[in-house]
């Protein structure tokens, strides 16, 4: 009977599932990043609106 030789295929899989944690983790970080700018332009174009500030330019 020959011995099972591990060809390293945990420390592979191990790497490979740290590896999609890490882009899940930056993919939700990103989204909130993007949801605060969307909701201060939100903010700033509310504001610009409300004080009467023309879009176009005179």
């Amino acid at each position: 009977m020959e011995p099972s030789i591990s060809h390293g295929t945990t420390q592979k899989t191990n790497d490979t599932t740290q590896y999609h944690q890490m882009i899940t983790r930056q993919r939700k970080w990103m989204f909130y990043l993007l949801a605060i700018f969307v909701i201060g332009w939100g903010f700033s174009l509310i504001q610009a609106y409300s004080s009467g500030l023309s879009w176009e330019r005179h």
